[in-house]
């Protein structure tokens, strides 16, 4: 049982440091990645939770949506961000792009529906796949 993987988060595995950006000293995680333009010095994401809340104890998660005139985090929730680009950014856009509407009232049910399942079978689900993987391989 020596080299029998044993499941973790993604947490436990960086040593709760959250996602890993490239540094502008050219350490990378991958080809074509830069560092963020807005924190160069940042090397992980719980760097922007901390920037607002030193005390911050929760888990490190992307997506995240920061706003960087306030500097602050403004969401890290996936369903909820997707539910923002539909409108909510429609005034900082130019008048040909704010008038494409993401959410027609047509396709309003679908799109809902499509969201929903996305959230709870494919991002909450690929988890729940992580953990039947690591129990079936220590079985």
């Amino acid at each position: 049982m020596a080299n029998t993987p044993t499941p973790k988060s993604a947490d436990e595995a960086d040593e709760r440091k959250g996602w890993r950006f490239a540094t502008k000293d050219g350490e990378a995680p991958g080809e074509n990645v830069t560092p963020d333009p807005i924190h160069p010095e940042y090397k992980h994401i719980r760097e922007l939770y901390f920037e607002n809340n030193k005390d911050y104890g929760g888990r490190f998660t992307v997506p995240t949506l920061y706003d960087k005139k306030q500097k602050r985090i403004v969401n890290n929730e996936s369903s909820e961000i997707i539910r923002m680009f539909y409108h909510a950014f429609d005034k900082l856009l130019p008048e040909k792009y704010a008038k494409v509407d993401l959410l027609p009232e047509n396709l309003k049910e679908s799109i809902e529906a499509t969201n929903e399942w996305t959230y709870n079978d494919i991002n909450n689900g690929s988890s729940l796949l992580v953990v039947l993987i690591m129990l079936r391989l220590l079985t």
